[in-house]
């Protein structure tokens, strides 16, 4: 195994992009659980980072975690209401709880925010 770089004169987004970085890697392998420990150790660098907390809510749907992904998502919402992709997040969790109505309106809010996507 490599040696670990030296990261004591790292800033809080140096260490938050590296945590990104292997909580994607380990998402695109499908291990939903280290994905979530890597996100969450970047959003405590970056707390307000939207697409971490997206990132995350992503993998607790994977894992059934529903209530989990809708508090991320809700979260990804407060922090940049603007996002489509936030409301996609939401939507999804809202639909994991079965919570119909809620998760229609998610997604048509989504919609509003960008209705050249085809997603």
């Amino acid at each position: 195994r490599p040696k670990s770089p030296d990261r004591s004169g790292w800033t809080p987004e140096q260490h938050a992009q590296e945590s990104k970085a292997k909580g994607d890697a380990a998402f695109a392998k499908g291990i939903w659980r280290d994905a979530v420990v890597f996100y969450t150790r970047a959003i405590s660098y970056a707390p307000k980072d939207e697409k971490l907390f997206s990132n995350r809510s992503a993998c607790y749907m994977r894992l059934k975690k529903f209530e989990k992904a809708l508090e991320d998502a809700r979260r990804c919402v407060s922090l940049r209401d603007s996002w489509p992709k936030a409301y996609f997040r939401l939507g999804q969790a809202l639909r994991g709880l079965r919570k119909w109505e809620e998760a229609r309106q998610a997604f048509a809010e989504g919609r509003f925010r960008d209705p050249e996507n085809p997603d």
